[in-house]
């Protein structure tokens, strides 16, 4: 959802630094810039954490299509919405299986701050987007 180019990451403190990357890197070095994990805790859980965005992504195209077939009667609509629905729920499943599983490897308390800084990145990277759209 971003593009391959210059990004400034935003680290806890106020400090910030500008980096070339990927957006896989950019969420990765926000993530690592803003929550302390050693380096056997990163080796284990980012390969992790990047087969849950890609089946996340996965789910969200789907929907995004629905979104984008020509309907035209209310049984048309029906399905959609029935169907969004159902890829609603995988998408929670994906998240509490990846969930569980990076409980495994990394504590709680580190998760939660990674969910934390995941959201703010975003959060971040939205209002930069409005900004350059007005």
């Amino acid at each position: 959802f971003l593009t391959n180019e210059t990004r400034t990451v935003y680290m806890k403190g106020g400090e910030s630094f500008t980096i070339q990357v990927t957006d896989a890197q950019i969420v990765q070095d926000y993530i690592t810039a803003n929550v302390p994990m050693t380096q056997s805790e990163s080796e284990v859980f980012f390969p992790l954490y990047n087969r849950m965005q890609d089946k996340k992504r996965e789910i969200r195209n789907r929907m995004r299509q629905l979104n984008r077939d020509s309907v035209v009667d209310e049984a048309q609509l029906r399905t959609i919405i029935l169907q969004r629905d159902d890829l609603g729920i995988q998408l929670k499943q994906v998240e509490k299986e990846y969930h569980e599983r990076f409980l495994e490897i990394i504590p709680a308390r580190k998760l939660m701050d990674i969910m934390s800084a995941e959201s703010k990145f975003l959060r971040q990277t939205l209002r930069r987007i409005a900004k350059k759209s007005k």
